[in-house]
């Protein structure tokens, strides 16, 4: 079974004036609470969520944000060779590849050094960028449904 990346989502929630995190952990019925910071809204890890930030409610420079991915990846290519490729994708294309990298992200969970972590963020940016949230979302479901 693969574990796809944890999501939060937000649920307005009054405790006294204080912001809560609870997040749960894989095989754990038990959620863990944290506290920090004023607020009165309680945070929520959900493994597997689909719930993501809307693109168009978060103010991102998403053309920055790929220009800025510097370096070698693990086979000592350029990473902006992939931010090349992923520019000049069809949005079909885009799509399987999200699905694709999605995929291979969550199976890589426990490599923090791996290329599809850093190929996801990129994917992510190029679908705002585009200005089109719903190629990534739409794969992240898909992926969601494959995973159950």
């Amino acid at each position: 079974m693969v574990c796809l990346p944890q999501v939060h989502r937000e649920v307005k929630e009054p405790d006294n004036g204080r912001r809560s995190f609870e997040r749960r952990e894989n095989n754990s019925s038990k959620a863990i609470v944290k506290r920090n910071e004023s607020s009165y809204r309680k945070h929520i890890w959900i493994n597997g969520g689909t719930q993501m930030p809307k693109v168009s409610e978060i103010k991102i420079d998403h053309e920055k944000m790929l220009n800025n991915v510097t370096g070698l990846d693990n086979y000592q290519h350029p990473k902006q060779d992939y931010i090349a490729r992923i520019k000049a994708m069809t949005d079909k294309e885009l799509s399987a590849e999200c699905e694709s990298k999605i995929w291979l992200s969550a199976y890589a969970a426990n490599n923090p050094r791996s290329d599809y972590h850093w190929h996801v963020d990129a994917l992510w940016n190029e679908c705002g960028r585009r200005n089109s949230p719903s190629i990534y979302d739409n794969a992240y479901k898909q992926v969601e449904k494959q995973a159950e």
